[in-house]
């Protein structure tokens, strides 16, 4: 599970910002909280709701998640003399300074070794005017990289870089002289270097962020493909079957969906509804309905797998029916028994009826454009019997639109 997260001079955040996930002590048992007993006693929502005006940075959170998750598993493929895709804060001294990332997260990545925490540090160095030793004009180049674990308690190092210089720890197991010169370039990562080598740590690294699904990866945000959803479902019965099992409890009128051919022998979704004699196509469907048929597989996998879903704008994309069940699968622990986490954007107020208050962050700009970010669990004065839902259309919690 995802613990903690940091981020500074990305976008629209120029500030040290922090979503530090620990639940309290003081906070009842709640099924939407997750421990790992043996790691520590420390528990965690399963879900992180981000509310907010328009362009106040919510999106921003979630694509710094989605530019680790790529810079961790693609940067290696990208030509060497490519830029890293993302931007820092818009001013002089974001653009001339450097931008950090850091991420805590359970996990068992050493063989031999038990689950700990793990930790994840990434800095970026932004020059206009800088040129590496090959003559390739980056902007930004890795400053440093480094993972640390904390198998006893306390966190030492796997691996630290700094530039092109590597440093690593008798567990993480690389014998640097082995490698051709400049295999670790300016533009990529370690571990996306490594894994092309069959290094062990990397490739564990590896299948764990491909349980990481996300609709903003990089710039824009991602619009599943149909075609591909439908392929998938035609060739995972057990999926469909799942699909239809929950569209029935729904009760959205709709029977049963289907896998067809049409004459190009090209599968293609049909809808059996109430009352109608004729299958509906999928063009007939609301967009919520759709929106969920594409989404439904990623879910599912997720819930199954333990991973961890991001999301944009999910409450946008999904009937209103269905968020808060949506929402009830990750909490509880017979159609969530591996603990996934979903992050999600949120521009649906009527969502925090249904959110504890360690499950909530917000996010606003100060005048000068700068994301702020907070949780909901860090303003005073808040109690779990308040109506979030009330308070935050009233001002009182913040991060609200300003009209008229």
């Amino acid at each position: 599970m995802l613990r903690k997260i940091s981020i500074e001079n990305f976008y629209s955040i120029k500030d040290k910002q922090v979503l530090d996930l620990a639940v309290l002590s003081n906070a009842p048992d709640l099924p939407c909280f997750a421990v790992n007993k043996e790691i520590s006693a420390i528990r965690i929502p399963k879900i992180v709701s981000i509310f907010g005006a328009n362009a106040s940075g919510k999106t921003t959170v979630l694509r710094a998640l989605g530019f680790l998750q790529w810079f961790l598993v693609n940067s290696f493929n990208q030509p060497p003399a490519n830029n890293l895709p993302m931007t820092p804060f818009a001013d002089r001294d974001g653009q001339n300074g450097i931008s950090r990332f850091e991420v805590e997260f359970d996990n068992d990545l050493i063989e031999g070794e038990k689950p700990c925490i793990y930790r994840y540090s990434l800095e970026l160095r932004h020059d206009p005017g800088y040129k590496n030793p090959r003559k390739l004009r980056l902007n930004p180049i890795v400053k440093s990289e480094s993972l640390d674990f904390a198998p006893e308690g306390k966190f030492r190092r796997l691996f630290h870089r700094e530039a092109d210089q590597i440093k690593d720890s008798s567990e993480f197991r690389i014998k640097l002289k082995e490698y051709p010169s400049h295999t670790f370039r300016d533009n990529a990562s370690v571990i996306a270097t490594l894994f092309q080598y069959n290094h062990a740590i990397s490739k564990d690294f590896m299948w764990l962020l491909s349980t990481v699904h996300t609709n903003v990866p990089l710039m824009q945000k991602y619009d599943f493909d149909l075609n591909k959803t439908i392929e998938y479902y035609a060739s995972n019965d057990g999926v469909l079957k799942k699909l239809n099992n929950k569209i029935r409890m729904l009760d959205l009128g709709i029977d049963e969906v289907v896998i067809s051919t049409n004459f190009n022998h090209v599968p293609m979704p049909l809808f059996k509804h109430s009352g109608l004699n004729n299958e509906l196509g999928y063009e007939f469907e609301s967009q919520g309905t759709q929106k969920f048929i594409k989404l439904f597989p990623l879910i599912n996998h997720t819930l199954e797998s333990g991973g961890l879903l991001v999301l944009d704008e999910l409450d946008n994309d999904i009937h209103p029916a269905l968020m808060p069940e949506i929402i009830g699968w990750f909490h509880d622990e017979r159609t969530n028994p591996h603990n996934a986490q979903l992050f999600m954007a949120c521009h649906n107020a009527s969502l925090l009826e249904h959110l504890e208050k360690e499950e909530i962050y917000f996010t606003e700009k100060t005048p000068d454009g700068r994301t702020q970010v907070y949780g909901l669990k860090d303003i005073t004065g808040v109690r779990r019997v308040d109506n979030f839902y009330k308070k935050y259309l009233g001002g009182v919690l913040g991060a609200v639109p300003n009209i008229g």
